[in-house]
């Protein structure tokens, strides 16, 4: 389904508390803000579009955004789950999503929103109530065949989600099918 428009009315959860419910993940928050925009290209143009909707003389900052994603379980059933926005090739997919899959909905994100310079970070008024909420937007592993020895990797711990159990929707579980062997280690430096 396509629109004429090119528009599209976003709601912003600053600082919101995530739940994981019947439906999938849902933000919840004091204060939103509603806004309609124009598509943008990169992470830091849509930072930018959020700090412009803040009204006061405070001076703030944007921290991690996520997306409100309706994604296909299985068996017809479809369920809203957490996307972070980790670069501008993730904010281009999720417009290109939204604009495919849900045209006619509000946009949602959750941003994490705090007082530059003042001190307190931007993660300290950061509050999720479930974790783990979903599986990160991209999995990355190295197969061990193509594993080199020596070679660094750092691994993103906030990425990292337990799976989330989903009964009777009839969906494979592509990670635990053993058919590929996974090498993961641990390195630390002082």
């Amino acid at each position: 389904m396509a629109s004429n428009s090119s528009y599209i009315v976003v709601l912003v959860y600053p600082n919101c508390r995530m739940r994981n419910g019947d439906n999938g993940v849902t933000f919840e928050c004091e204060d939103p803000i509603l806004f309609r925009t124009q598509r943008v290209g990169t992470l830091s143009d849509l930072k930018s579009l959020i700090l412009s909707k803040f009204g006061g003389t405070q001076a703030r900052k944007i921290g991690r955004v996520a997306y409100r994603l309706l994604a296909p379980m299985g068996n017809r059933v479809f369920r809203f789950r957490l996307f972070r926005l980790l670069g501008d090739e993730h904010v281009r997919l999720m417009f290109d999503n939204h604009g495919r899959i849900m045209v006619e909905q509000v946009m949602e994100l959750s941003a994490e929103v705090g007082h530059s310079g003042g001190g307190s970070s931007v993660h300290s008024t950061y509050v999720q109530d479930d974790r783990p909420l979903a599986p990160p937007p991209i999995h990355v592993a190295i197969p061990v065949d193509e594993a080199e020895e020596g070679e660094d990797h750092s691994l993103d711990l906030d990425a990292m989600h337990e799976r989330t159990p989903f009964l009777d929707t009839g969906e494979e579980d592509y990670n635990l099918d053993s058919g590929v062997e996974f090498r993961v280690g641990h390195k630390f430096r002082s």
